[in-house]
């Protein structure tokens, strides 16, 4: 039955089907090939310096973000300080094993850490001078990590080594809302401080 409508509706359509002659003028199609455009357009851009100035202007760009990244957000000066631990030890979520097949870690096993970093992580806002000067009068050996500000500036006025912490990683994890913060190890534990000064 199917093959029967679908000959019926092919034969009913080429009987309907006659040639109508030429309605109107007609024209070649004069469009330009997209390449060779792209192509023009380019030397064009070249000769014109054009290229050149948008490529300076995204130099700037790069090197204006690396100088002052953008700051991390909902961090506020220290008002109510505290002190509080993070946890290292981890549970194990499956059978660990090596490519024996022998067994390494159970599942449920705690593990426990060992960094043992003997330097402080210091989290101030580098605009906030006050936070600058207090952290550097900190017992070394400590690194010093920013939240806002230029780390570059700061190295070249005061011969020291700033790091950035981008898009707020570490303050996240640690779990800090306040500045200034130190953060230290204790044996298989961290304690943090957001200190108020």
């Amino acid at each position: 039955m199917n093959k029967l409508l679908l000959l019926l509706i092919l034969y009913s359509s080429t009987l309907m089907s006659k040639e109508l002659g030429v309605q109107g003028p007609t024209y070649n199609i004069k469009e330009q090939d997209a390449l060779e455009w792209i192509g023009w357009r380019l030397k064009e851009m070249d000769k014109s310096g054009e290229i050149q100035r948008h490529q300076e202007k995204l130099k700037k760009q790069a090197l204006h973000s690396v100088r002052y990244p953008k700051p991390v957000q909902d961090i506020q000066k220290t008002v109510t300080p505290r002190i509080y631990e993070k946890d290292l030890s981890f549970v194990v979520p499956y059978d660990i094993t090596d490519s024996k097949g022998n067994i390494i870690k159970k599942a449920g096993e705690i593990i426990y850490p060992t960094i043992n970093t003997k330097k402080a992580l210091i989290f101030i806002d580098g605009t906030d001078s006050s936070q600058i000067t207090w952290a550097l009068k900190q017992p070394a050996p400590v690194k010093l990590v920013l939240i806002k500000g230029s780390a570059i500036e700061l190295m070249e006025q005061y011969q020291t080594q700033f790091y950035f912490d981008q898009g707020g990683k570490l303050v996240h994890h640690f779990k800090i809302k306040q500045v200034p913060a130190i953060v230290k190890q204790k044996e298989d534990k961290l304690i943090i401080s957001e200190v108020k000064i």
